[in-house]
């Protein structure tokens, strides 16, 4: 990893997903910036306290406490501190209208869907930290998109259950995506043992949270067979099934 800089944009990135932080933080310190990370809302007002960060990436569902709350208490914070109010962008799996009405509700700036689109995270950067000067989209770019061409053809299969343009696409972003597999890859017993006590014991609301997650990560790597069945788990358990 290379060593930080002491000046330069900061960036809090609040996401329970150790897939998802992982992503977001390569592609952000390798844009330049300087990152923290905090795996839930408390942990998230906590840092924003002591440090001033120029913008948030918050995921809205959280356990312990999730963005939206802790939106309102970082900005509440930053007030009571005298401090400018960092920008707020929601990270959310699902942009409905309602998830996107309460972001506004809480005063978030803007929000990326997940998994995140380089480009609208270009766009996002661009937006609210003008003059920053952080470039996501990089030269590798060129050659990942021709590797993205040769590798659709490869696709047309029905059952395909990876889809390898977005491993390409990812590729050519990251670079070395190696590492970020491992830990998707390492982290996903854990959370199908989640899925089956909580499913034993009926919890629907941990279920519907762990699939939803899931889904998020796993469509990250193209797991698109997956990311379906976890959408499936995810709907049954908002309707206690």
């Amino acid at each position: 990893e290379p060593a930080e800089k002491d000046s330069g944009i900061l960036i809090l990135i609040v996401e329970d997903d150790e897939v998802n932080q992982f992503v977001l933080k390569m592609i952000l310190q390798g844009a330049g910036a300087r990152v923290r990370i905090a795996r839930n809302g408390r942990e998230a007002v906590e840092m924003a306290r002591g440090e001033q960060f120029d913008l948030i990436f918050m995921d809205c569902q959280m356990p312990v406490m999730d963005g939206f709350e802790a939106t309102g208490r970082i900005y509440a914070q930053a007030v009571e501190l005298g401090r400018k109010r960092p920008q707020v962008v929601a990270l959310t799996a699902d942009a409905t209208p309602a998830t996107r009405q309460h972001c506004k509700e809480v005063g978030m700036n803007d929000y990326l869907v997940k998994p995140v689109d380089f480009s609208k995270l270009q766009g996002v950067l661009d937006n609210w930290l003008p003059g920053s000067g952080l470039k996501v989209v990089s030269a590798r770019h060129e050659a990942g998109r021709r590797e993205a061409e040769e590798v659709q053809a490869v696709n047309s299969e029905p059952s395909v259950k990876i889809d390898t343009r977005v491993l390409a696409k990812l590729r050519q972003n990251m670079g070395n995506i190696d590492p970020v597999i491992r830990v998707f890859v390492d982290s996903l017993p854990q959370r199908l043992q989640q899925l089956e006590e909580a499913a034993r014991g009926a919890d629907f609301e941990v279920v519907r949270r762990v699939a939803h997650t899931l889904k998020g990560s796993s469509s990250q790597f193209g797991a698109v067979c997956l990311a379906g069945l976890c959408q499936q788990v995810e709907n049954l358990a908002r309707n206690n099934r």
